[in-house]
């Protein structure tokens, strides 16, 4: 398969931002600014779960899912940032903190996470569980893609899903 293209055309159709991990680097990416590129942190505390599929809430309070291409850690598709609720200054602060964003990035960063699609952890796992389908053409087990790559960040997902749920109901 052609990963390259699969991420073109995975950012195309769900407006998810989407990097190809091969040998140590980013090979490609897709949806990313340019003065943001894909987190090797991140990638480190996904692919260190070694699962073949996973997800974390990182510190930048978006959500990330690992796809591993092969056996070994050494080919990936990382996907993400998601953000599920709508954007606010202790996100936006969070999130440039995290990615080490110059402050006079802050309204342009602004911009482009608001043109990201806003997308329940449910709905994150359900477009996670499709590339996992896409690439291996079997679905994955939901141990494996439930699976969150650091066991204290459970609760905080489950209280941001409860959270984002109760102020749609709101609205």
């Amino acid at each position: 398969m052609n990963y390259k293209d699969f991420c073109q055309l995975f950012y195309a159709a769900h407006n998810i931002p989407i990097a190809y991990y091969k040998d140590s680097q980013f090979i490609s990416f897709c949806g990313y600014p340019d003065y943001f590129s894909p987190s090797i942190q991140i990638f480190d505390q996904l692919s260190a779960s070694n699962k073949i599929i996973t997800t974390s809430l990182a510190d930048d309070n978006c959500y990330y899912g690992l796809v591993q291409l092969n056996a070994g850690k050494d080919t990936s598709l990382l996907i993400g940032p998601v953000i599920s609720s709508m954007l606010n200054e202790e996100t936006i602060h969070n999130f440039m903190r995290a990615h080490s964003i110059p402050s006079g990035q802050k309204n342009q960063l602004a911009d482009d996470l608001n043109r990201l699609a806003r997308v329940s952890y449910h709905q994150f796992t359900n477009i996670l569980s499709m590339a996992f389908f896409t690439i291996y053409r079997k679905k994955p087990a939901l141990e494996d893609l439930y699976s969150i790559a650091n066991p204290n960040l459970k609760k905080d997902i489950a209280k941001k899903v409860s959270h984002s749920s109760y102020e749609a109901r709101e609205e």
